[in-house]
């Protein structure tokens, strides 16, 4: 647990962040939209059940998968940049490796993302 954060202010940042891990499709079906329609299928999914963001990372050496994720509506902060979430008891940062990259999707409308911080977390429903 991060200094600083109580047990039930994890437990609200559990039900509140979903990370995405991977999205894999046969190689026989890429290019048919079978990706997108699993990331659009989660992000339905996850929304209902009250999530507030999802996030993610991916590989740099994997250049291809930017612009996929964007078409998803993520945000893709750069190599090693890391991604900060602004709670009600001060900002929470996500230190990120150089050699990956961030993703982060707002899930509720009271939920923003903008220049490497997500705001809106943790608040009013």
């Amino acid at each position: 647990m991060e200094a600083g954060l109580d047990g039930p202010l994890c437990l609200m940042l559990a039900r509140a962040l979903v990370e995405l891990e991977a999205v894999s499709v046969a190689d026989t079906a890429r290019g048919q939209g079978l990706g997108h329609q699993l990331v659009d299928a989660l992000v339905r999914a996850y929304t209902l059940q009250g999530y507030q963001a999802m996030l993610g990372g991916i590989h740099t050496h994997k250049p291809h998968l930017k612009p996929y994720y964007e078409a998803d509506g993520f945000h893709v902060l750069g190599p090693g940049t890391p991604l900060d979430l602004q709670l009600p008891i001060g900002r929470l940062r996500y230190p990120a490796e150089p050699s990956m990259r961030h993703l982060v999707r707002p899930l509720a409308s009271h939920v923003a993302y903008q220049h490497g911080v997500l705001t809106g977390l943790l608040g009013r429903r």
